[in-house]
């Protein structure tokens, strides 16, 4: 963590010299906002698949964007981890797991479009340890990227369920049933999905002509 300028470009150009690349993070946030990934190989500015998170060379983030750098905030300095982009859906009792499901997403940048269920039995053990170590009850959730040297590494954990929960829903992991079982002292259901599964959003508007309802797709 850093919070004068001064410490932020210190470490910055300390792991430019070491890795070549990086990521300055706010330590507090939502999202990609704040992000910014500083990399050596890059040429020009850009916002990842679209997202809030600028990609930046050092030149260009020293020249263009750090001399108006206003630190309000704790950064996170930290080595750029790589594609792809996982979530960790758990449902705990009593620090125990009851439900646990990764899911790898179709975009990285973008976990609204869709994700790929493809059990990764590191995460689910990192998992495991998260729940007991911190003795967490309830629906929660961990991001997780790659290292360099493919460990699974954990971005952050989120102390309530994932905005896209409903796609382990949709695979038939029945966390939010299993919570109301939970609740009233009643069996568990398993886990019924089958890995590999994908899951994607679709919008569909109803149309109704003649009596008759169409369903057009957008």
């Amino acid at each position: 963590y850093s919070s004068s300028k001064k410490e932020i470009g210190d470490q910055i150009n300390f792991l430019l010299d070491k890795r070549g690349s990086l990521v300055l993070k706010p330590s507090e946030g939502r999202g990609s906002r704040g992000v910014v990934v500083i990399d050596k190989n890059f040429n020009k500015n850009s916002f990842y698949h679209g997202s809030k998170e600028l990609h930046i060379s050092p030149d260009n983030f020293f020249q263009d964007y750090f001399t108006s750098f206003n630190v309000k905030e704790q950064y996170i300095v930290m080595e750029r981890l790589i594609e792809p982009v996982f979530d960790l859906d758990i449902l705990a009792w009593d620090n125990k797991p009851i439900n646990m499901v990764t899911r790898r997403r179709l975009n990285p940048a973008k976990p609204n479009n869709g994700h790929i269920i493809e059990t990764n039995t590191k995460m689910l053990e990192i998992g495991i340890k998260v729940v007991e170590n911190f003795k967490l009850n309830w629906i929660f959730d961990i991001d997780f990227m790659m290292s360099q040297n493919g460990t699974p590494r954990v971005l952050e954990i989120n102390s309530r369920a994932s905005g896209s929960l409903c796609v382990s829903i949709s695979a038939g992991i029945p966390i939010f049933e299993n919570m109301l079982r939970l609740l009233n002292n009643h069996k568990v259901k398993r886990n019924d999905f089958l890995d590999q599964m994908i899951v994607y959003p679709y919008t569909a508007l109803g149309v109704k002509i003649d009596n008759k309802t169409k369903i057009k797709y957008s």
